[in-house]
């Protein structure tokens, strides 16, 4: 039944009922990758420039996600991407 599409199309219409000139669907993994291109195709005048912070307020339970992700592994090597973030979702 499309619930991605009713979900963002509710979205947009509360958004443009209260005044909302843009609406950030985020980038993708990697510029202009496939999940971009399909973001962009419902940017009709153009991609709204945003910025997202990347924080850590929890190092030590951070290191703990990671020592975690890398035990699921399930013996298979595995180690965090450089600039990914976070990094026990890589």
């Amino acid at each position: 039944m499309r619930p991605n599409d009713m979900l963002r199309h509710r979205a947009i219409a509360w958004a443009i009922a209260e005044g909302k000139t843009a609406f950030v669907l985020g980038g993708g993994v990697a510029p202009e990758d496939g999940i971009f291109r399909h973001k962009r195709a419902f940017a009709p005048r153009g991609v709204v420039p945003f910025e997202v912070a990347c924080l850590v307020h929890d190092a030590e339970a951070c290191a703990d996600l990671v020592r975690d992700r890398t035990s699921a592994a399930g013996g298979l090597p595995w180690a965090p991407r450089p600039g990914f973030f976070p990094a026990y979702r890589a």
